[in-house]
């Protein structure tokens, strides 16, 4: 079949590369014809702005997104099948895409808790109105593709149970990461240095400040490193952090050699449709996780088996602790972590059933 992924995510996102590009390659691989377009680009893809004010910037980019949707309706047109990843702009193209013989697969990440993530990204007052009218557009929007998409595939059930309300088909489908792309430790050296590591970003570096007493606890004289991936430089230095800054070799060599991967959230916001991946992102590696038990973490770690579920300081500091005590158990829970993702979550272990959700081996468009 002739797949068009049409796609509205940061090229440096994580899911980018589980939902896009590890997708399309494994559908290459089973005999689909797969084509990438872009509808967002980035300033570095269009060089002409760079140097022009971010506002001019920003501006330019939104324009260009919308000359590129008009495009795309060639390659729509070309394809037997449209999956729709994260986009967000457009409206029009969903009654557009609906119209097609077949329509479109709506393939969305976020969205599902936009209240949440106001509550904690947008500035008070005045100062954060038009982000807060921004995000509140972007939501419309979202709910127009997914009130014209054949089928909402998504990567939570909060956003799935959204879709449902709404009288759409709906299918679960967790950021695929191939087995071989992250690859534990055979094994841990003896008297290797206990590492706490984390992956985010640098705006989600704020979930870590409700815990700083916690892991200042562990960094500041008890001989435990800790290492954000991404994370933001000053609160780095207030939790005797180091950044890590991503790259794929960073990416592949780091999270291996870490002893417990950590995803708290802050106990303020309710995070429904929260999705960690990075939680995801441990199990791969052959790491245990300590995780607030908050949207769909409660759907990956098995507590005392692949991880622990933490609520309170005390138990956060408990169950560090526990890890440092018996080394056995990082090791234990590293290995139940890994062979769970391998049967659960992995691009291989999902796939089939996501080609038969979106009717990819359907013999029109091919």
């Amino acid at each position: 079949m002739r797949i068009l992924m049409l796609e509205g995510f940061d090229r440096g996102n994580f899911s980018t590369r589980w939902r896009t590009y590890c997708v399309g390659e494994y559908l290459r691989q089973h005999g689909h014809q797969v084509r990438y377009y872009h509808l967002l680009l980035n300033v570095d893809e269009a060089p002409v702005l760079r140097g022009l004010p971010a506002v001019v910037q920003q501006a330019a980019l939104r324009l260009i997104a919308a000359v590129r949707a008009v495009l795309a309706r060639r390659w729509c047109r070309w394809a037997g099948r449209v999956i729709v990843l994260n986009v967000y702009s457009s409206r029009w193209l969903t009654r557009y895409l609906n119209r097609r013989c077949g329509g479109y697969v709506y393939d969305t990440v976020d969205f599902a808790d936009t209240e949440d993530f106001i509550r904690l990204h947008c500035a008070p007052g005045w100062r954060g109105m038009p982000q807060r009218l921004k995000m509140r557009m972007n939501y419309r929007t979202f709910l127009a593709y997914v009130d014209n998409a054949r089928i909402v595939c998504t990567n939570n059930f909060h956003c799935i149970e959204q879709a449902g309300r709404r009288g759409r088909k709906t299918h679960l489908f967790i950021d695929p990461i191939p087995n071989e792309y992250l690859k534990p430790l055979p094994q841990r050296e003896p008297g290797a240095p206990f590492i706490l590591g984390w992956t985010g970003s640098f705006a989600t570096t704020r979930y870590l400040e409700e815990y700083i007493d916690v892991l200042t606890f562990f960094t500041r004289g008890r001989g435990v490193r800790l290492e954000l991936m991404e994370g933001e430089p000053r609160f780095a230095a207030k939790a005797n952090a180091t950044v890590v800054p991503w790259t794929v070799d960073n990416f592949k060599q780091h999270l291996p050699h870490w002893s417990v991967g950590i995803a708290p959230l802050p106990s303020s916001v309710p995070f429904t449709g929260k999705f960690p991946g990075k939680i995801l992102q441990y199990m791969a590696a052959g790491i245990p996780s300590i995780v607030t038990p908050k949207g769909m973490a409660t759907h990956f770690i098995t507590h005392g088996e692949t991880g622990f579920y933490a609520n309170t300081a005390d138990e956060w500091i408990g169950f560090i602790h526990h890890f440092i005590e018996h080394p056995e158990d990082v090791v234990r829970m590293g290995r139940n972590a890994r062979a769970d993702f391998e049967a659960r979550f992995s691009l291989e272990a999902q796939m089939p059933a996501y080609e038969h959700a979106l009717s990819l081996n359907d013999t029109g468009g091919a």
